[in-house]
């Protein structure tokens, strides 16, 4: 019962007619069982490190962007996708995790500092609508990109940042997707 509940987010109520029990039962040992797994939380838990994984202190694409992720399990980072609703839930609660993106893209006010900051550079106003179409924009850009790296035959070359793929597949791929021949072959300007 318990396994179903945590497991496969199954209802009491589902789980009724399989076990032939009242809800009120299911509830009693369901408690009972999360009480007793509570109580193995120092055995089986290891409380969070704050030593950065040397995988990621290495890399320049991932030390400066993850060097402050919260609950890494076994030094591994996971990518999570949760629905919006409840993407508060699975969010760290320490006090340094103040973060600069929400669940719809970044903060309002990050927009707002963006947009004062182009218009001193560029010398003419910069509105809070241009910013968030161009971040949309690029977001587009590096999700094609990031799409293409995982191409079967693609290959990743770090030193000149471009993705590598062989003269035939080349002309089998763009013949197809003629957008992703400036993705190709050619050095991604502004990658880092």
């Amino acid at each position: 019962m318990f396994l179903l509940v945590v497991g496969h987010n199954t209802r009491f109520r589902s789980l009724q007619p399989i076990f032939r029990r009242s809800i009120e039962v299911i509830s009693r040992y369901f408690k009972a069982v999360l009480y007793d797994v509570g109580e193995l939380r120092g055995e089986m838990i290891r409380p969070p490190s704050s030593n950065i994984h040397p995988k990621i202190q290495e890399n320049n694409r991932f030390n400066p962007y993850f060097k402050d992720c919260i609950g890494a399990i076994d030094g591994t980072y996971v990518m999570a996708r949760v629905p919006a609703n409840i993407s508060a839930a699975f969010r760290g609660r320490r006090d340094d995790a103040k973060g600069v993106k929400n669940d719809k893209g970044f903060k309002e006010i990050h927009i707002v500092q963006a947009a004062k900051a182009l218009t001193k550079i560029v010398g003419y106003d910069v509105t809070t609508t241009q910013v968030t179409n161009h971040l949309r924009k690029w977001k587009i850009r590096y999700q094609r990109i990031e799409k293409l790296r995982l191409l079967s035959g693609a290959l990743w070359d770090d030193d000149q940042k471009m993705i590598v793929l062989e003269d035939q597949h080349y002309l089998g791929h763009t013949q197809d997707t003629p957008k992703d021949a400036e993705f190709l072959n050619t050095p991604l300007v502004n990658y880092e």
